[in-house]
């Protein structure tokens, strides 16, 4: 999976949030059907778990990232594997084309086979037939992946817009801004996260918060 910082030495607080991330589950894409109570890139309260992804049926299952091959797993299946359902999945969304469920089927295998551009044209297809913040939150995380901050981030504050509660959506969002030095936006962002959530969701932002809060260490070799 791409990153999205700048060469050369990568600030502390950016590796922190990175690993936050990761560790949270909020770093790869896709997700539940818009229909679905499931939230994509769901934060985990297990803070060992990978990066995860959620599957057509809108559960949670992890994912390995991108692929450098047909045997690397992602999502539960091999890259060849997904190759080999695509064009059953492209043939239901081209029988049904509003069908929201054949529709991220598609999007999930078009993003874990890398076709950024064919995973965002099928999520912008579900935005038409139907507006759901989570979609918008599956979106930015296929726009991340393909290098289009800006829009990425465009997306995830569509998603909280539509859904204050959305807790992924601030997560992404400050990711966004954390891994590109922005740690003012990202705390305001987790600031306001926690401000709109109760419970479980808003412990978790407070659990992000405080991360990125945190002075940063670093450790110096004598040579």
């Amino acid at each position: 999976m791409r990153r999205f910082v700048s060469k050369g030495v990568v600030p502390a607080m950016v590796l922190l949030a990175l690993a936050l991330a990761f560790s949270l589950g909020l770093i790869a894409c896709s997700g539940s059907t818009s229909t679905s109570s499931t939230t994509a890139t769901s934060a985990s309260s297990d803070t060992t778990a990978a990066s995860s992804d959620t599957t057509s049926g809108g559960t949670v299952s992890t994912a390995a990232g991108s692929s450098t091959g047909s045997t690397v797993v992602q999502g539960g299946k091999t890259a060849a594997e997904w190759q080999t359902e695509l064009p059953g999945l492209q043939k239901a969304v081209q029988d049904n084309p509003t069908d929201l469920t054949a529709l991220q089927a598609l999007a999930v295998a078009q993003y874990q086979l890398q076709k950024y551009d064919d995973a965002a044209a099928t999520y912008e297809k579900m935005l038409a037939v139907k507006d759901e913040p989570l979609t918008h939150n599956n979106y930015g995380n296929v726009l991340r992946d393909a290098g289009k901050n800006d829009l990425a981030i465009a997306q995830y504050q569509k998603a909280i817009a539509g859904d204050p509660t959305l807790v992924v959506a601030y997560i992404n969002l400050a990711v966004m801004y954390s891994t590109a030095g922005d740690l003012t936006n990202a705390d305001k962002v987790l600031s306001q996260g926690i401000g709109a959530t109760t419970g479980d969701d808003q412990t978790r932002l407070k659990a992000v918060k405080e991360k990125l809060d945190k002075p940063a260490t670093t450790t110096t070799t004598k040579g």
